[in-house]
């Protein structure tokens, strides 16, 4: 779990590390492009309210990933 929210954030970036992670939030930051995640392949939960997004690339193999209200 890695929380983030309300960093002022512009882009998703350095999370190489964290290949087990399953939870992310990152709402309330200025995100724009949503990228840099395709190697979190056991992420369920990513949270990404109130940000500014308008490109998503590199979520094909995010199979665990799951939706609900609030996050993707």
């Amino acid at each position: 779990m890695l929380y983030l929210y309300e960093n002022r954030l512009t882009k998703i970036e350095r999370l190489d590390p964290v290949v087990n992670l399953q939870l992310l939030y990152l709402q309330r930051n200025s995100i724009a492009s949503l990228e840099n995640l395709g190697h979190l392949t056991r992420l369920r939960k990513l949270y990404l309210s109130e940000n500014c997004i308008s490109v998503v690339e590199g979520l094909d193999k995010l199979f665990s990933l799951k939706g609900n209200k609030g996050a993707l």
